[in-house]
């Protein structure tokens, strides 16, 4: 193998950072890498997880349908970070979501039985694990508070300055399209957009296709409700 291939491994995931080359060979020799294009399902809601995922190209978004058929997204997750890691261990192992490419997209799968392996011969991935982890908590923590603003241009908001705070800019980018970014916030493509447009034309941003200006921040920010303190 060269050392390419292992230096790019190890930058697939901060899961993997840190392991030693012995260890990153086996991984490659003994997980698959799959790819699959936009909107086709990786993992269905209900079918047990074996594996962890790693996302090595593209995002995937993990959704739920309602009983009247309804999607809504619970999470987009982007290029490096992974997914299965919340149930992977879990007593009730079996996907209470599904997983979808939101992009075109590249996936390596590692299978729980390597994972421990892994685990015992680094333990320091085991930590990261854990790190991940809490993350996920975190962030599924803030898209409550998010979907918990009462109108579409509160969370809409809510959002924006999360993003702000993310990528620590008041200029920023959607990180997928607007049709996802619309069922992340469990409300439809068109109202997301005209909530985007009205805000444009009170002055408080101005948009050009994914890209996001702040204009004024105090007046995004009032539109928020509650919860501003915890960003």
């Amino acid at each position: 193998m060269k050392d390419e291939n292992i230096e790019s491994l190890t930058c697939s995931s901060a899961l993997l950072a840190g392991i030693s080359n012995d260890i990153l060979q086996e991984i490659r020799q003994r997980t698959s890498v799959k790819q699959y294009e936009k909107g086709e399902t990786i993992a269905r809601e209900g079918v047990e997880c074996k594996s962890l995922g790693i996302i090595l190209e593209g995002k995937v978004s993990m959704v739920r349908i309602s009983s009247s058929g309804e999607f809504s997204s619970i999470s987009l997750l982007s290029e490096k970070e992974i997914f299965g890691e919340d149930i992977l261990y879990s007593s009730r192992n079996t996907y209470q979501y599904s997983v979808e490419a939101a992009t075109n997209c590249k996936i390596r799968f590692i299978p729980k039985t390597i994972l421990n392996s892994i685990m015992e011969k680094s333990p320091s991935t085991k930590d990261m694990y854990l790190k991940i982890l809490s993350d996920r908590v975190e962030k599924l923590n803030r898209r409550i508070q998010i979907l918990s603003q009462k109108t579409l241009r509160e969370k809409i908001a809510y959002y924006i300055v999360d993003l702000c705070r993310t990528q620590g800019s008041n200029t920023v980018e959607l990180p997928a399209s607007k049709e996802v970014i619309a069922k992340l916030l469990a409300m439809p493509r068109q109202s997301f957009s005209r909530e985007l447009a009205k805000m444009e034309n009170d002055g408080i941003i101005t948009t050009e296709d994914k890209k996001i200006t702040i204009l004024d921040r105090n007046l995004l920010e009032n539109e928020i409700v509650e919860g501003l303190k915890s960003l």
